[in-house]
């Protein structure tokens, strides 16, 4: 499973216009919209030989990344709770894309959509339970629907998180 997360002021993501149709999750939702305050935008790669140990390991990280300063100015000191932030997800099956032979990306690595749809949800839901501990709210897109994300890098911060070389 891959991730890169981004320290964002801000961040938002929303359906293309006449993509709805694409969003099996919230397919009557046209007008789709998740944004957040300062936090982290978190894009969210499946890989077909993931499970739940790789989910888990990912939320684990994204809880207690310290990618903020502490009140006394210390850098890298605090997490996203500490930080008072949220967290916006968004899957990513590109993040899954070799290109070491020829110019097309190669997605093979990435989980078959049905399958990867079930661990995206069940990812959303174990960073929901983290984050609830610390009262840290989890927004995210829609699964496999073009959407169009906006934020605003914060840094720029940009950590990239692989459960397998981890």
């Amino acid at each position: 499973m891959r991730c890169v997360i981004q320290r964002v002021s801000s961040a938002s993501v929303r359906l293309q216009p006449g993509h709805a149709k694409n969003a099996p999750i919230r397919p009557q939702q046209p007008d789709f919209e998740s944004r957040i305050g300062a936090g982290m935008l978190c894009l969210i790669g499946i890989e077909s030989d993931d499970t739940s140990k790789d989910l888990e390991y990912i939320a684990k990280k994204i809880m207690g990344l310290r990618l903020w300063p502490d009140d006394a100015g210390k850098p890298w000191n605090h997490n996203v709770a500490q930080a008072n932030g949220s967290i916006l997800c968004v899957s990513q099956f590109t993040l899954s894309a070799r290109t070491r032979k020829g110019t097309r990306p190669d997605f093979s690595r990435a989980m078959a959509p049905d399958q990867a749809k079930s661990m995206y949800e069940e990812f959303i839901a174990t960073l929901r339970g983290r984050a609830a501990q610390s009262g840290v709210v989890v927004q995210d897109g829609v699964f496999a629907a073009m959407m169009d994300v906006e934020l605003i890098n914060d840094g720029p911060v940009t950590i990239l998180l692989d459960s397998a070389s981890d």
